[in-house]
């Protein structure tokens, strides 16, 4: 094996090289800044964002003024939900509810509004819903919830982890019969999920995750009511309708929106791929006695997604064996220095021991079967000699 099998897609992808050839210009010849307006360099640079803003739009089926640029999903869910409690009237009317297997960026937000509570910039109340051991937000608790009042609320379209894809259609509607809103975090869903045909209010995107550049990223606002409003967090210019100031990353935008049509044209087709590629892979792993079980949901996941707890088999021994031939992520997260369990597979139901036998393998475009046959290959040798 002379070249690395890259399985950590969920971490991030490898840039297209046609995004690649679309950004190139503007981080050469077309070097300007579009909110330079006195010549033509800064013209050309507001063009080329405006263009990307109205493709996003067309893809997303909503207007280029739902587009707010970002540097990625982690500012962006900042910006909403840090942004959306920052106004008076959504403090004193919304509370925050949210799940345990949320990304960090905004478990650490809800964290955050639990320990100071009585602040004037947090919400007056703040709720950590569980999940089922597929990863699924509980419906049924969700309304008894949104029963007390109406709340913002911030859901995983696809987890990072597991996969799961939670039932957004219909808590969109519990949101919508309880005046509540819906902030989607679709990191991950570019490219395995259908953007066009889901109901939010919010939603955040990051480039880097399907084939775009990194340090971009999108927040996606519905003008569809008065409730949506919401607060910059920084101050000191006038891009993106205030809302956040700082100078335009050209390329970056460029990229994505070129990104973003990219993954929707292959979606179809890489959604069938990737679910062929998982059922190779896992009935090859029987056929050689490894056992497993699968972690997430098995009949609404990101196709490209392949959470595994091993039944014998140590991570950090998978890790170790496959050094340089494979990329792929465990059940653990690294934090200061110190190795702690997952947060989502521990939301699940997961035990300490679990999480030291589960990997995370997320799937790319360009994944083949016989990289999965000689994924299986290693694990089966790991398993025979511990090596």
């Amino acid at each position: 094996m002379n070249t690395m099998i890259y399985l950590d897609n969920h971490s991030t992808t490898k840039l297209d090289s046609s995004v690649l050839e679309r950004i190139l210009p503007f981080l050469k010849e077309e070097f300007g800044n579009p909110s330079a307006k006195s010549h033509p360099l800064g013209w050309h640079a507001a063009e080329a964002v405006d263009d990307a803003r109205r493709m996003i739009a067309k893809i997303l089926d909503i207007t280029p003024r739902e587009v707010l640029f970002t540097s990625g999903a982690t500012e962006s869910n900042n910006l909403i939900i840090q942004g959306f409690f920052k106004v008076p009237e959504n403090i004193q009317k919304y509370r925050f509810l949210t799940q345990a297997t949320e990304h960090k960026s905004v478990l650490s937000i809800a964290k955050l509004f639990q320990s100071n509570s009585q602040s004037l910039d947090r919400p007056k109340q703040t709720r950590v819903l569980g999940v089922d051991a597929a990863g699924m937000m509980s419906l049924v608790e969700l309304e008894e919830e949104l029963q007390k009042g109406p709340a913002l609320v911030s859901v995983m379209l696809g987890n990072n982890e597991i996969g799961t894809i939670n039932d957004v259609k219909t808590i969109y509607e519990i949101c919508d019969k309880y005046e509540s809103l819906l902030h989607l975090d679709a990191a991950q869903a570019p490219g395995k999920v259908d953007l066009k045909n889901i109901s939010y209010d919010f939603l955040s995107l990051s480039a880097h995750k399907f084939h775009g550049p990194k340090g971009v990223g999108a927040l996606i606002v519905k003008n569809r009511s008065p409730r949506l409003k919401f607060a910059p967090l920084m101050v000191g210019g006038t891009q993106e309708m205030e809302l956040r100031p700082g100078t335009t990353n050209v390329a970056g935008i460029v990229g994505m929106a070129y990104a973003l049509e990219l993954a929707q044209k292959q979606r179809a087709q890489l959604v069938d791929h990737w679910k062929q590629l998982r059922i190779h892979f896992l009935s090859e792993l029987e056929t050689r006695g490894i056992g497993f079980e699968v972690n997430g949901s098995l009949s609404h996941r990101l196709e490209n997604n392949l959470s595994l707890t091993f039944t014998h088999l140590l991570s950090s021994e998978i890790l170790k064996a496959l050094m340089g031939k494979v990329a792929l992520s465990t059940g653990s997260a690294c934090s200061t220095g110190a190795v702690s369990p997952s947060h989502v597979l521990k939301a699940i139901g997961l035990t300490d021991d679990q999480c030291a036998r589960t990997v995370r393998l997320g799937m790319g475009p360009d994944t083949t079967k016989e990289q999965m046959t000689q994924v299986v290959d290693l694990l089966s040798h790991v398993a025979a000699t511990g090596v």
